[in-house]
């Protein structure tokens, strides 16, 4: 699938989407005093304080969850260039290529790719602000 063509614009909108979520999740602020506070007026097992610690779901288009699974699958195989400061560069594509042919055989491989790559993209623009 091309994602810049017309008829893929909707999986390509909800590629980029979930990333952004991903991100939001992954940036979450440190909760300890908010959810001593909703402990405090509601008590431990009130819906709020379960409620506050839950991220928000995100629907993922059938077509995307392969690539979404995939990527959560190499969370830990970004590269980074250290310098000044630490940051990441990207994934290590040799390890995503290990993972697509073991885990995701029955699946396109240059698709899948392309979508994890858009993915990428996505969480390292919203990581550089």
């Amino acid at each position: 699938m091309e994602l810049g063509k017309p008829e893929h614009r909707e999986a390509a909108a909800n590629l980029v989407a979930a990333a952004r979520s991903l991100c939001q999740v992954s940036k979450q602020v440190n909760t300890e005093e908010i959810n001593q506070q909703l402990i405090d007026l509601f008590g431990p097992d009130a819906p709020e304080v379960q409620a506050a610690n839950q991220p928000e779901a995100f629907p993922v288009l059938e077509e995307n969850w392969p690539a979404i699974q995939l990527f959560l699958q190499c969370q830990t195989q970004w590269n980074y260039l250290s310098g000044m400061t630490i940051a990441k560069t990207g994934l290590n594509y040799q390890a995503v290529e290990t993972v697509m042919r073991l885990c995701y055989a029955d699946e396109d491989p240059a698709d899948l790719f392309k979508r994890v790559q858009a993915i990428e993209n996505e969480v390292l623009k919203a990581e550089r602000g």
